[in-house]
């Protein structure tokens, strides 16, 4: 029960995660930002994966599932990555939430963080699609997997890739602008 709630948890973290990057990354296309939009998304964000990590803890702490994909590493890239990635995004969203009030006082160190931070979110989401997938029963062969994983990649590396240039783009005019 609780890896399928983590799997609900986690999926729609990842939905609204995608709303959150695409609102972000047109925004600052066409310099039509509502900081209200952000702030819905990103608090909505927040509380979906404050219960998604509260929900993994759990089960790490809790169930049968402690350490094992460590134990078999060549066998459990997928596991290793989700896991470090988890714990890198953890450990980098508060530079990520206060990125802007700090930018023009460190703007290449906060960039390269910034760039990160998305790489390990869109790693983290890469590779935990398919398993709440197939958590919640909606796939179930290895070549059903293989296209999802396929698809969810693409679309990880397009969004990556998107905030990565437009964002840190538009964060650099911001500061040699003196917006910032």
């Amino acid at each position: 029960m609780g890896k399928k709630i983590n799997a609900w948890l986690g999926l729609g973290s990842a939905a609204v995660l995608v709303a959150h990057v695409c609102y972000q990354v047109i925004a600052y296309l066409t310099f039509s930002y509502n900081e209200l939009v952000t702030k819905i998304l990103g608090h909505t964000l927040s509380c979906l994966v404050l219960l998604h990590v509260l929900c993994s803890v759990s089960i790490l702490v809790f169930s049968h599932d402690k350490g094992n994909g460590i134990k078999y590493g060549a066998l459990n890239v997928r596991t290793i990555l989700q896991r470090v990635s988890a714990v890198l995004m953890l450990v980098l969203i508060g530079i990520h939430i206060n990125t802007f009030k700090h930018l023009a006082d460190a703007l290449i160190p906060l960039l390269i963080v910034q760039i990160l931070f998305f790489a390990c979110v869109f790693i983290h989401i890469g590779v935990s699609v398919t398993n709440a997938l197939i958590t919640k029963g909606v796939i179930d062969s290895a070549r059903v997997r293989k296209r999802v994983d396929t698809v969810v990649f693409i679309i990880c590396i397009i969004l990556f890739i998107a905030a990565s240039v437009i964002i840190t783009r538009t964060d650099i005019m911001l500061v040699k602008e003196g917006i910032v």
